[in-house]
C-alpha cells in the first residue's frame, strides 16, 4: 500500500517522493539560513536547522497517514543533531594542514546528522517490526 512502512523504509512510490521531499527540505533550510543570514550573520543557523528537524518530522508523519503537532520528535531531533554537529566542528575551526581529508569529513557528517535521524526514525522501526 503506498505509503506504508517496509523494511528500512518507504515502500514504492513513498520512497521516491519522500527522497524529492527530504532534497526540497534541505534546500528550504539553506535557503532559509541565507534569507536570515544578513541579519543573524551565522546565527542563522539555528532556526534552519530547526526548521530542516521540524520539516523531516512532518514529512515522516504524513507518510505514516498520522499528521501531528510539531513538537517532540523534531525537537530531539534538531537537539540531538545540534549536539553531533557541535562536536564535529572542529573539522573547520582547526582545519588539516593539508586540506580536507575527505573520509574523515564524510564520517563527521554521518555522525552529526545519525543522531537526528535517530530520533526521528527508531520508535518508528520497533513499531512496525512489533515491539
Amino acid at each position: 500500500m503506498r505509503g506504508d512502512w517496509r523494511g528500512a523504509g518507504l515502500a514504492g512510490e513513498a520512497r521516491r517522493v519522500g527522497g524529492f521531499a527530504g532534497a526540497g527540505i534541505g534546500l528550504a533550510a539553506a535557503a532559509l539560513f541565507y534569507a536570515l543570514a544578513p541579519l543573524l550573520r551565522y546565527t542563522a543557523m539555528f532556526p534552519a536547522w530547526m526548521a530542516f528537524w521540524f520539516a523531516f518530522d512532518a514529512m515522516l508523519g504524513h507518510f505514516e497517514r498520522r499528521p501531528r503537532r510539531l513538537g517532540w520528535r523534531g525537537g530531539l531531533a534538531a537537539l540531538a543533531s545540534g549536539l553531533g554537529f557541535y562536536a564535529i566542528s572542529g573539522i573547520w575551526t582547526n582545519p588539516a594542514p593539508g586540506g580536507p581529508d575527505y573520509a574523515l569529513h564524510l564520517a563527521a557528517w554521518f555522525a552529526a546528522f545519525f543522531p537526528g535521524f535517530a530520533a526521528l526514525l527508531v520508535r518508528r522501526a520497533a513499531q512496525r517490526s512489533g515491539s
